[in-house]
């Protein structure tokens, strides 16, 4: 007996999410759980797959045009203006489904190729259904077929992560390791985080692929000595979800990492999206008794007085600071000589981002800067490379 999995996008929610914020968000996607709710029957079950995705089951899909009009019911349904605190809002959904066995014979494969009729559904002027079709996905474009072979990663768990050590600056003892994602694709090789987590963030898959580097970091960090921290890079997508707290709570909790020894680094644009949430999500990490730092400062428009308002537990350098103050650029030598003396008096930390030669050593070490990283001290590496690091006395580092 054929089956049917329908995967359903929310179009323009971010939108609302963005203008109204996410305790509107929120509500809205309690309504269309509602509304999808009200339109199950014996032979539908139906789900939120996160963020504002939602499925629905067809556990017997054998009857002719089925699936399509259950698609175009649900697409009728959720397009209906809604009412929450006094806004009238207007969305839509797109859908993609997948037949089983036939479209796929794991629920892996058939999410996967639902998610690629999705795509084509919203490639074609969104409010529309798409059925999968293995002929229509050889042609598709090449961010179509990187789409679907990150969908299939993120169910195999074709990740890993590689580790750079953060150095003190006066006894150039390992402090912290940086955790930094790799993707050991069949087809690809391994990729850097450039070739794919833009359209991770795109695609919403950016949320279980944190997820994931937030749990296998801490994971490998708890066997580690224990005054060894790690940091994990989080988009403004990921901090400002509403999930992200649980799976911060998760990750310590499966892995016995106190949270004393998880950083979180995040950039400004989680601040300039939404101040309010990107706010609270930074006092409910400190109340967890993780710290919090503020990373590619310079690289954006923060300013100094930024620094002030917010409670950091460190400030990363953006990598452009500390290589124009080797070359004696006196703007970056005074910001980089500003912020560490601003961070000293807020009992933060200044940390010297991609440190490479040794003038960038000398100068960064020079105006002020507590803790260093780059290949000065070693670039991304195995685990087993970072462990051999531990005891190794001051001075034995490569510097050049």
């Amino acid at each position: 007996m054929p089956c049917a999995f329908l995967m359903i996008d929310l179009d323009r929610f971010k939108a609302v999410n963005d203008t109204l914020g996410h305790p509107v968000g929120d509500q809205l996607l309690a309504q269309v759980a509602g509304r999808l709710k009200v339109l199950m029957t014996r032979n539908t079950v139906c789900g939120r797959l996160g963020g504002d995705e939602f499925c629905v089951v067809l556990r017997d899909a054998s009857e002719l045009g089925l699936i399509d009009r259950l698609a175009q019911a649900i697409i009728s349904d959720l397009s209906a203006p809604y009412h929450v605190e006094n806004h009238e809002l207007s969305i839509g959904a797109s859908i993609g489904s997948a037949l089983g066995p036939a479209d796929g014979g794991t629920v892996e494969t058939l999410m996967c190729n639902a998610d690629v009729a999705l795509y084509r559904a919203k490639r074609g002027g969104r409010g529309c259904h798409a059925a999968f079709d293995a002929a229509v996905q050889d042609e598709s474009g090449p961010k179509a077929r990187l789409e679907q072979a990150l969908q299939m990663a993120v169910a195999r768990e074709e990740f890993e992560l590689v580790y750079q050590p953060v150095v003190d600056a006066m006894t150039e003892r390992v402090v912290s390791v940086e955790a930094l994602l790799r993707w050991n694709s069949p087809d690809m090789g391994r990729l850097l985080p450039d070739r794919f987590l833009t359209l991770a963030d795109e695609t919403r898959l950016i949320l279980q692929i944190g997820a994931w580097v937030l749990t296998q970091a801490c994971r490998q960090v708890a066997g580690w000595p224990g005054n060894v921290r790690v940091a994990v890079n989080v988009s403004d997508q990921q901090a400002l979800d509403p999930a992200f707290i649980d799976h911060v709570v998760t990750a310590l909790m499966v892995s016995g990492l106190a949270p004393q020894r998880l950083e979180i680094e995040v950039t400004e644009a989680i601040f300039q999206r939404d101040p309010a949430t990107a706010r609270a999500t930074l006092d409910r990490l400190i109340a967890l008794g993780c710290s919090v730092t503020l990373d590619d400062f310079g690289a954006g428009a923060a300013s100094i007085s930024f620094l002030c308002s917010l409670h950091f537990a460190a400030i990363k350098l953006d990598r452009a600071l500390i290589k124009g103050a080797a070359l004696g650029n006196a703007e970056s030598v005074a910001m980089i000589r500003a912020v560490a003396a601003l961070a000293e008096s807020l009992e933060m930390v200044t940390i010297a981002k991609g440190v490479e030669t040794e003038p960038e050593l000398e100068i960064a070490c020079a105006l002020g800067c507590g803790r260093l990283q780059g290949i000065a001290y070693g670039g991304p590496m195995a685990a087993s490379e970072i462990e051999r690091l531990f005891n190794r006395p001051k001075g034995v580092l490569q510097t050049g």
